[in-house]
């Protein structure tokens, strides 16, 4: 859920709100793209991928039930619409996989690949810029300095710290 909010916070950070019709419009998108009923939205999708959008820990089927969730909710508040999906995901989840940490990562990808198709559909960017956009504001945890990487590597180190050391200069900056 902490990872499910923070990723709604930064993502509307950086224009992508989930209470706003281009952001709804962009979340659907993205759902019916990972689901392969939206082949637009598929192409983008695939664009960002080979861009290096989701190099961390992709997982189509985490994604896919998370995206299946979202289309089949009833809601129509958006902030609602994901939570029903990561519902369902962390069901299906659960029951095939047992372990959260996939599921943490479709999260991750999913909100990376709502703010590339965001990017992309909604403000009109290249695939290069559309990438900086959705790696900036869905956090690339990937891309750390070497300090964040032994504090987050260190035996009882810091879990958390790439998280922290990506989202308060972010905050800051917004």
């Amino acid at each position: 859920s902490r990872n499910a909010m923070s990723s709604t916070m930064m993502a509307d950070w950086g224009g992508l709100s989930p209470f706003r019709p281009s952001g709804i419009r962009s979340y659907a998108k993205t759902a019916e793209g990972f689901l392969g009923q939206n082949p637009a939205a598929q192409t983008l999708l695939q664009e960002a991928k080979t861009g290096g959008l989701f190099r961390a820990t992709f997982n189509q089927q985490e994604i896919n039930n998370l995206a299946e969730g979202f289309v089949k909710s009833p809601e129509q508040n958006g902030m609602l619409r994901l939570l029903d999906g990561m519902s369902q995901a962390f069901s299906k989840v659960g029951e095939k996989v047992g372990h959260p940490t996939r599921l943490y990562g479709a999260v991750d990808h999913f909100f990376k690949g709502a703010l590339y198709v965001h990017g992309r559909t909604e403000l009109g960017m290249a695939p290069n810029v559309a990438l900086r956009y959705a790696k900036k504001y869905g956090i690339d945890y990937q891309d750390i300095s070497p300090a964040v990487r032994l504090l987050r590597e260190f035996p009882f180190g810091a879990p958390f710290a790439t998280f922290a050391s990506k989202a308060i200069p972010l905050a800051i900056e917004t």
